[in-house]
């Protein structure tokens, strides 16, 4: 953490520790002669590094230097570069410092609902908002997409960074000419020949028996002008034999994803992000979704599948019937809201915003000009009755101020995210993980630089998180839980380090209990602790309520 920045240091990031998509289009683009001078890292696993040069030397990129992740070289590194480049998210451990620039690209626009907006557990993106947060530049190829990131992430109010408004890297590719051709060249039997690509994505309960069975009756009703390259999502762990088929091929491997589908004159996909990409082509989409009942009750869609503009087969027999018929459909408003920021150049607009500081050629701009400070409740999973109930009455009697965030431990709440599933889907939530840093890092570790009013701490028995806050700049006021007092009465020696250290820098020290360990705080700190007698009591000292959600 001490490492100098680095001048003209990049480091990429990419999904699964692999050189594909929009970052090997980024770096295709940044080893070109006019980045001469910037020294290039990608981080790797140690399986994926050998198949990473592989990657690298097939697409003539010379000059970037592979590093394992978690590596003390990748440390050394991720503390040092001057830029960053992400598609998913760095470590948890990670504090970006001044004058670091990171770059977040996500990696494909959302039709699956993110964060508090899907089904089930909502609790566990605490990495993925951190990084958002964190984030000098957010790419987002279109409004959607970043009205979903930003508001179902719950960080629309946090971000710290621009805007960038333009299509993802690897989209870029989809316009290039000369590619098609060489993709038909190889890959079709004979000139007309139609390509269709199938890409589903990936579920839990698509079983081998199931795509062998879709494959068979494909097989069967492909014609000779026709063929299918499969390319299943990697997490199905499924591996087929194409020898049997007479129009089926696998997704060739010497490919990029996105040069090939530069050949393709058909995708066929479900509720992968991968169609959204593809309409810039203008060529056919079709969405074939036999599970589609299941799959948006169990995971939620943004957009009903019937009111996009793709043909929506039920059977096999109608997906070999679009497959052939005329593309009939009218795509021209989805190609305005999805596809208006993209271009060839993708991939160049982006660096030349973030390394040269170029935002003349895209849209680009603050996504918050003016940064207001929130506080932040703090538990570390409502385990405390009374803290929990207090939260509860909060959201529930509408005094939940717009500008106060519960923020919580993924793994504490884990432990009750079925009985807070209406709180935390109601107020601002900023979850939080990761093993605690040395006193001095853990709230930037935590919180970095978002602005901050002040910090409650509700419901916690972490030593160093209570004695990082202790330390904070903003005001920070500690809750006696009854399991802190617990741990105190059992002689926890780094606990007991812990709220004195808060009782000599922190600005107060409280509790909603009538006794609790009242006495055995104050005998320890010096300080009085004052008791809080409602919720009521609790808005007056801490909350403003002008701004209530």
């Amino acid at each position: 953490m001490n490492e100098k920045i680095v001048p003209n240091r990049v480091i990429f990031e990419g999904l699964g520790k692999i050189p594909r998509g929009s970052i090997l289009y980024l770096l295709k683009e940044i080893t070109a002669e006019e980045w001469e001078s910037y020294e290039i890292y990608f981080s790797v696993t140690q399986a994926s590094e050998a198949d990473t040069k592989r990657i690298l030397h097939v697409h003539g990129i010379d000059g970037v230097k592979t590093v394992v992740a978690g590596s003390e070289r990748y440390k050394e590194v991720l503390f040092s570069a001057e830029y960053l480049f992400n598609e998913v998210d760095f470590p948890n451990w990670w504090i970006k410092k001044p004058g670091q620039i990171y770059t977040n690209i996500w990696h494909g626009t959302p039709l699956k609902k993110l964060g508090k907006a899907k089904p089930g557990i909502i609790h566990r993106d605490a990495n993925a908002a951190r990084n958002f947060t964190m984030a000098d530049y957010l790419l987002f190829p279109s409004d959607y997409a970043k009205e979903h990131i930003l508001a179902d992430c719950d960080v629309q109010p946090l971000a710290g960074g621009k805007e960038v408004m333009v299509g993802y890297p690897r989209t870029g590719q989809l316009f290039d000419i000369k590619m098609r051709e060489t993709v038909r060249r190889q890959c079709a039997e004979y000139p007309d020949q139609q390509i269709a690509v199938w890409m589903p994505t990936w579920n839990e309960y698509t079983t081998k028996e199931k795509i062998l069975a879709f494959l068979a009756e494909m097989d069967e009703g492909l014609m000779d002008d026709q063929l299918l390259f499969v390319n299943l999502h990697h997490k199905t762990g499924i591996t087929l034999d194409y020898q049997s088929y007479k129009r089926i091929r696998p997704f060739p491997t010497e490919w990029d994803t996105y040069e090939f589908l530069c050949g393709a004159d058909v995708l066929i996909t479900d509720y992968s992000s991968v169609f959204f990409d593809f309409a810039v082509t203008g060529r056919k989409i079709i969405l074939y979704c036999p599970d589609q009942r299941r799959y948006e009750q169990e995971r939620g869609l943004y957009i009903p599948l019937d009111k996009l503009p793709f043909p929506l087969p039920e059977t096999t027999a109608q997906l070999l019937d679009a497959l052939v018929e005329e593309n009939a459909y009218d795509d021209a408003a989805f190609m305005e809201a999805f596809c208006r920021y993209d271009s060839i150049d993708n991939a160049k607009n982006l660096l030349d915003v973030v390394l040269k500081g170029d935002e003349t050629k895209i849209p680009v701009r603050k996504i918050n000009p003016v940064r207001t400070p929130v506080t932040f409740l703090v538990t570390d999973g409502m385990e405390d009755a009374g803290a929990a109930r207090l939260l509860q009455e909060l959201a529930e009697r509408g005094l939940w101020p717009a500008d106060c965030y519960l923020s919580f431990t993924e793994e504490g709440m884990d432990l009750h995210a079925k009985e807070a599933e209406v709180l935390l889907r109601t107020v601002p939530i900023y979850a939080t993980k990761g093993k605690p840093l040395d006193i001095r890092s853990e709230r930037k570790r935590l919180f970095n630089a978002i602005p901050i009013y002040s910090l409650i701490i509700l419901d916690s028995c972490d030593a160093k998180r209570i004695m990082s806050f202790a330390r904070a700049n903003e005001p920070a006021y500690l809750f006696i839980s009854q399991t802190l007092c617990q741990k105190l009465t059992d002689g926890d020696e780094e606990l007991q380090k812990a709220v004195q250290m808060f009782g000599k820098y922190g600005d107060g020290i409280y509790s909603l209990y009538d006794e609790a360990g009242i006495e055995q705080i104050e005998k320890l700190t010096g300080k009085k602790v004052c008791r809080i007698a409602s919720t009521d009591a609790f808005v007056a000292r801490f909350l403003p309520v002008d701004h209530e959600i």
